[in-house]
C-alpha cells in the first residue's frame, strides 16, 4: 500500500472515531437538559437526582463545556472530510513521474476503467510515456475509449490514418475525425483535408474543406495550416506559392509541432522554387525525420534516388520510401513502386509495385492510378485485365494525368475494354498534345492524315508530325519522311529518315534504303541501299527483307543472284509478309532460284492474295484462268480478278475486262469490257489500247470506228506491241481508217515478226 493510501485509511478511521464521540455527546446534551421540568435528567447513563441552585450553576459549566466539546469535534470532523475528500482525489490522479503514471493509468484500467484513463494509457503507449512504444496497445486503448470520448476518438482516427497499430483505412479515419471534431479543431482540420483530396469515399467539396480549415483555425489548429502549406507546395500553381507555403510551415514549427519540417524541405528542393536549395532542403528533412514525418523520411528518400547533396544510393531511397509508405505517404507507395517496378535499389517485383501504387491510389495519386492501369492492361503483378485497367485510366485522366490521357485515347482509338470511338479518342490525344506530348501529337498526325474522328487534313497532319518529330519522336520522323516522301520532297524525307534511322527505327532505316535505292533526296546507291535495308532487316523489317532479294534478283549493283534473292524472298514469306509470299510465288513460277513449280507458285500466290495483295490476287485469277498449279475454274479466276480490280490492280482489271469480253467465268458483256479497257488504255496499258482498238474495228461493245481503231493500235505499236502492229498492218493493207498503204502493212507485219507476233 502506497504512503498517499496509508494516511488516507488513518484520516478515515480518526473521524470515525470522532463522529461517533461527538454522536455521543450530542445524545448526552439532548437527554440532561431537555427533559420537561428541566430538573431531571433522563439519560440513562445519569442518575435521576434533583437539581438545586448549586447544581445548575454546575450544569451550566457542564453544558458549557459539553457545547466547546461538541464544536471542537464537529470542526475536526469537518477538517478530516475535507482531508479525506483531498486525498481520495490525490489518489484518483496520476503521479508526475511518467513511468510511476503508466503503472496508475494500468491500475486504473485493469477492469475497464474511465475513458479518459483508457485514452491517456493509449497515450502512454503510443508516445512512450512511462514504457516503450506499442501501437498495437495504443489502437486498442484507443477503440475502448472512443465511444465516449473526444481525445480518444481523435487517437484513433490518427491511428486509422497512419496505420498505427492497424491498417490504414481511410472511411474509418475519416468518421472519427468527425465525431472528434466538435471537440478538438485538428480533427476538424484532418476532415478539411479528406474533404479537399476525396479520400475514403468522400466526395471531393473544396468548398466545404476550406470552410472547415478556415473553423478550425479560428480554434488554433495548426494541422489546417500544415495542410494548406501542403496543397501550395503539391498542388497549387500560382507564382507565389512557395513564399505563402514557407510561411505556413514556418508557422506550423514555431508551434511546435515538428512535422512541418519536412513541407518546409520541399519548398527548398522544388527545382521551380525561388529558394531552391538542395542543402536546406536535406537539412528540414533530416530534421523532419527525428519526427517521424513521412514527408521528410520521402524527401531524404528523394534525395538518395536523385544523389543530391548526398552519395547516390537507390538501396537506401527505398529505405526511406518504405519508413514513408508505411505511414501512408502516396507520394512514397507510388515512389517505392516505380522502384519495384523498375528493380531499382531493390529486387524488381510486379506484385510489390501493384501492392504500393494500389496504396497510392487509395489516396488520390494520379500517378500511381496510371501505373496500376499499366499493371492491370499488361498483366505485371496481376491477371490481364484491360477493363480494370481502362478505369484507372479515366479516373487518372479527370485527375489530369498525361500519361493516362494518352492511354486512355489509345483505347478509345482500338477500341480497347470500349467501344471504338474515334471522335473520344481524338479529343483526348488533343488535350494531351496541347501538354506537348510527342505520342499524342504523333496520333493527332494520324487523325488528320487518314481522317479519324475529324476531316481528313494532310497539313494539320504534317504539322503535328512535325511537332512531334521535333522531340526526336521516332514514329512522327517515320511518319513525316514517308508523308514527305509521297510528296515527292525526297530532301527532307531522306533527312526525316535519317535523324530516327540512325537511332535504330526499322521504318525509317527501310526509308533511308530507298531513298539510296532509287536516288530520291540522296544521290542512288546500291551499296548504301543494301546497307540500311539489312540493318531494317535485322529488326525483321519485311519490306527491307524483300528489297535485299530485289537487289539480288535484279542485280543491282552487281550481278543478278536468283539463288540468294529467293532466300530473302522465303525469310519474308515466314514471316508471313505479303510482298515475300507474292514474290516467292513469281520465282517458282518462272523457275528463277529454284525448279519451276506451278503447284509451289499457285500456293503462295494464294496465301498472298488472300492477305489483300492485289499482284498476287490477278496472279492467283490468272493461275485459276488457265489452270496453272490447279484446275481450271473461271469462276474462282472472276473472283480474284474482281478482288484484285478493287485495288486497282491493272492487271486484274485487264483479266476483269478480258472476261467480260469473251464470256469468261461471267456472262458476256462487251460493252463493259469495252468501257474498261478505254478506262485503261488512257492509263497507258499497251494491252488495252490494242484490245479497244479491236473493239473499235470490230465493233464490239461500241459503234464501229475504224479511225479510232488506227488510233488505239498506233498508241500499242509504238509500245511494242505485237498483235497492235499486226493489226495495224491489217489496217493499212484494207484501207481500214487509213489510206492503203502496202509499204506500210509490210513494215508493221515486220515489225510484228520481230516482236514474236
Amino acid at each position: 500500500m502506497d504512503v498517499v493510501a496509508f494516511i488516507s485509511n488513518i484520516v478515515t478511521i480518526i473521524s470515525a472515531v470522532i463522529t461517533c464521540i461527538n454522536c455521543i455527546f450530542q445524545w448526552i446534551i439532548k437527554g440532561t437538559w431537555k427533559s420537561e421540568d428541566k430538573r431531571h435528567t433522563i439519560n440513562p447513563f445519569l442518575p435521576d437526582i434533583e437539581l438545586g441552585d448549586k447544581a445548575s450553576s454546575i450544569g451550566k459549566r457542564k453544558k458549557k463545556l459539553l457545547i466547546f466539546i461538541c464544536k471542537i469535534s464537529l470542526l475536526v470532523f469537518l477538517c478530516s472530510a475535507t482531508l479525506s475528500i483531498i486525498l481520495y482525489l490525490v489518489r484518483n490522479e496520476p503521479p508526475e513521474d511518467e513511468h510511476e503514471a503508466y503503472i496508475w493509468y494500468l491500475e486504473h484500467t485493469e477492469n475497464g476503467g474511465s475513458p479518459k484513463n483508457l485514452n491517456a494509457l493509449g497515450e502512454c503507449y503510443f508516445f512512450g510515456r512511462g514504457t516503450e512504444v506499442n501501437f498495437d496497445q495504443a489502437f486498442s486503448c484507443f477503440e475502448k475509449a472512443a465511444q465516449k470520448n473526444s481525445s480518444a476518438q481523435y487517437n484513433l482516427a490518427i491511428c486509422y490514418f497512419y496505420g498505427y497499430g492497424t491498417e490504414i483505412n481511410d472511411e474509418k479515419a475519416f468518421e472519427y475525425f468527425q465525431m472528434a471534431g466538435d471537440d478538438i479543431a485538428d480533427a476538424k482540420a484532418y476532415a478539411g483535408h479528406y474533404y479537399y483530396c476525396g479520400w475514403g469515399g468522400v466526395e471531393v467539396d473544396k468548398d466545404k474543406a476550406n470552410a472547415l480549415f478556415e473553423l478550425s483555425k479560428s480554434k488554433g489548429s495548426i494541422m489546417a495550416l500544415y495542410f494548406q502549406a501542403m496543397y501550395y507546395i503539391f498542388e497549387d500553381e500560382s507564382e507565389d506559392r512557395f513564399d505563402r507555403a514557407i510561411e505556413l510551415c514556418q508557422q506550423v514549427i514555431d508551434a511546435g509541432y515538428d512535422k512541418g519540417n519536412g513541407l518546409l524541405g520541399f519548398c527548398y528542393a522544388d527545382e521551380d522554387s525561388p529558394v531552391h536549395d538542395y542543402g536546406k532542403a536535406y537539412d528540414y528533412f533530416a530534421a523532419g525525420e527525428e519526427a517521424g514525418d513521412d514527408f521528410a523520411l520521402y524527401g531524404l528518400g528523394r534525395c538518395y534516388e536523385k544523389g543530391k547533396i548526398v552519395k547516390k544510393d537507390e538501396s537506401k531511397a527505398v529505405e526511406y520510401y518504405q519508413k514513408a509508405a508505411a505511414l501512408g505517404n502516396p507520394y512514397a507507395n507510388y515512389y517505392l513502386g516505380r522502384c519495384y517496378y523498375n528493380g531499382t535499389g531493390t529486387e524488381a517485383s510486379y506484385e510489390n509495385a501493384l501492392e504500393c501504387f494500389a496504396r497510392a491510389a487509395s489516396r488520390g495519386h494520379a500517378g500511381a492510378i496510371t501505373m496500376q492501369g499499366i499493371c492491370y492492361e499488361n498483366g505485371f503483378g496481376c491477371e490481364v485485365d484491360e477493363r480494370a485497367a481502362f478505369r484507372c485510366y479515366e479516373r487518372a485522366a479527370e485527375l489530369g494525368n498525361l500519361t493516362a490521357i494518352y492511354n486512355l485515347a489509345c483505347f478509345y482509338y482500338k477500341g480497347t475494354a470500349t467501344p471504338q470511338n474515334y471522335e473520344k479518342a481524338f479529343e483526348l490525344y488533343m488535350r494531351a498534345a496541347e501538354e506537348n506530348n510527342a505520342k499524342a501529337q504523333n496520333y493527332l498526325g494520324i487523325f488528320y492524315e487518314n481522317g479519324y474522328g475529324v476531316e481528313k487534313d494532310e497539313e494539320e497532319a504534317q504539322k503535328w508530325y512535325a511537332k512531334a518529330a521535333e522531340q526526336d519522336n521516332e514514329v512522327a520522323q517515320r511518319n513525316l519522311g514517308w508523308m514527305l516522301y509521297e510528296q515527292e520532297e525526297y530532301a527532307e524525307a531522306f533527312k526525316c529518315f535519317s535523324e530516327s534511322g540512325h537511332e535504330g527505327y526499322a521504318s525509317s532505316q527501310y526509308g533511308m534504303g530507298e531513298c539510296y535505292y532509287y536516288g530520291r533526296g540522296v544521290g542512288q546507291n546500291y551499296e548504301q541501299a543494301k546497307l540500311w535495308y539489312e540493318k531494317a532487316a535485322e529488326q525483321e523489317y519485311e519490306a527491307a527483307i524483300v528489297q535485299l532479294g530485289n537487289i539480288y534478283y535484279y542485280g543491282h549493283g552487281g550481278e543478278i543472284d536468283y539463288t540468294t534473292a529467293i532466300k530473302y524472298y522465303e525469310r519474308a514469306a515466314e514471316l508471313g509478309f505479303p510482298e515475300g509470299e507474292y514474290k516467292l510465288a513469281c520465282c517458282y513460277e518462272e523457275g528463277k532460284g529454284t525448279e519451276q513449280n506451278d503447284n509451289k507458285a499457285f500456293e503462295y500466290y494464294k496465301k498472298a492474295a488472300e492477305q489483300n495483295h492485289a499482284n498476287a490476287q490477278s496472279c492467283l485469277g490468272a493461275m485459276y484462268y488457265y489452270g496453272n498449279g490447279t484446275a481450271r475454274d473461271l469462276s474462282e479466276a472472276v473472283k480474284w480478278f474482281e478482288k484484285a480490280a478493287e485495288n486497282n490492280d491493272r492487271y486484274g482489271r485487264e483479266f476483269l475486262a478480258q472476261c467480260h469480253y469473251y464470256g469468261n467465268g461471267v456472262q458476256q458483256d462487251q460493252a463493259k469490257a469495252a468501257q474498261e479497257f478505254a478506262e485503261i488504255a488512257e492509263e497507258g496499258s499497251a494491252w488495252s489500247q490494242m484490245m479497244l482498238g479491236q473493239c473499235y474495228l470490230y465493233g464490239n461493245g461500241l459503234e464501229a470506228d475504224y479511225e479510232k481503231a488506227v488510233y488505239w493500235f498506233q498508241c500499242a505499236a509504238d509500245q511494242n506491241s505485237a498483235r497492235a502492229q499486226e493489226l495495224l498492218g491489217e489496217c493499212y493493207e484494207n484501207g481500214w481508217g487509213v489510206e492503203v498503204d502496202a509499204k506500210k502493212a509490210k513494215e508493221y507485219y515486220d515489225m510484228a515478226e520481230e516482236n514474236g507476233g
